[in-house]
């Protein structure tokens, strides 16, 4: 079977890492090969890249933010994705190129179309054939952040999700990218009758 690339996007504490370790276990249960990645990090360059954004100085520039990202998911692409998704695995990603066009673009003022360029010239051809965009209420996300004990990427408080749903479709196709509560539980998501058909239509080309 041909592998697949499958996205989890929405803001901070909204539940993506959860649901991409218990997707992962089901579809490894059902006999597949996943592969589970961050953004930015996946490689040796990409890791070092994340420790630079996290905890690099505070006058970094927006120009420069947008350009270590797609440094970091270049090396991803290339060392990691493309080779996995030839072997036939399931890769599943926390973030991808969405969280840039939000969070560098929207969130920082840079021009959509000169980050659009920097993006498209570092994915390629390399896409999401499904993107999971979670939401969440502003306070609830700054809760769950609040718990945690590691430094978070300096990202924006409330990436606008309207903005995100707008720039995730148009470079794709077919272009899947459902919108679910993150509060909602794996479970139902798995149930929910978009995700569950788009799901299985990706890794079966089956949708009924």
């Amino acid at each position: 079977m041909a592998g697949c690339f499958i996205t989890f996007e929405g803001t901070e504490g909204c539940g993506k890492s959860t649901h991409i370790k218990k997707l992962a276990r089901r579809l490894e249960a059902e006999g597949h090969t996943v592969r589970t990645l961050r953004e930015p990090g996946g490689t040796e360059s990409g890791e070092s890249i994340r420790q630079l954004l996290k905890h690099g100085p505070e006058e970094l520039t927006a120009e420069a933010e947008l350009l270590l990202m797609n440094a970091s998911r270049a090396q991803l692409v290339r060392e990691v994705i493309r080779p996995a998704i030839a072997a036939g695995e399931i890769v599943l990603s926390d973030r991808f190129y969405d969280s840039t066009t939000v969070y560098q673009g929207t969130g920082r003022g840079l021009d959509a179309a000169q980050v659009q360029a920097v993006i498209d010239f570092a994915v390629g051809d390399t896409r999401p054939v499904l993107t999971l965009l979670l939401q969440i209420p502003l306070k609830t996300s700054e809760e769950r952040r609040a718990r945690r004990s590691e430094t978070p990427l300096k990202l924006p408080e409330k990436p606008p999700p309207k903005r995100l749903m707008q720039h995730a479709t148009p470079s794709r196709i077919p272009a899947w990218v459902l919108s679910t509560n993150g509060s909602t539980t794996h479970q139902e998501c798995l149930e929910n009758d978009r995700w569950g058909c788009c799901l299985k239509f990706e890794l079966t080309g089956r949708p009924n």
